[in-house]
């Protein structure tokens, strides 16, 4: 079962990203870009999937301790997650701007 959810999460994300592979540039800087597109999309749909899961387990929790203290867990790695996507957009963007315009 696991291995169907792999391979059905692998072919959602070449599916929705195959527009970018089929118009990829043939120059360095389009080749990179495209690639870091399809990964921040790829990596875009675990973050969602990790919130779902952790609402899931506070829905399901039902005042038991040890699921609520799993849900806060769970509350805790998506809010990181969340965190480290966002900022690493931000430096992404301030390092390709100082690479490409030279500032």
């Amino acid at each position: 079962m696991q291995d169907k959810k792999i391979l059905f999460l692998s072919l959602l994300a070449i599916v929705l990203n195959f527009p970018l592979f089929v118009s990829a540039q043939v120059t360095a800087v389009g080749i990179v870009t495209n690639i870091a597109t399809v990964l921040n999309n790829i990596i875009l749909v675990f973050i969602i999937i990790a919130w779902l899961i952790t609402g899931l387990l506070f829905l399901m929790a039902t005042g038991n301790p040890n699921l609520v203290g799993l849900g806060k867990k769970a509350a805790f790695a998506s809010i990181i997650g969340t965190v480290i996507y966002v900022l690493s957009g931000v430096a992404l963007g301030i390092i390709s701007s100082a690479i490409l315009q030279g500032q």
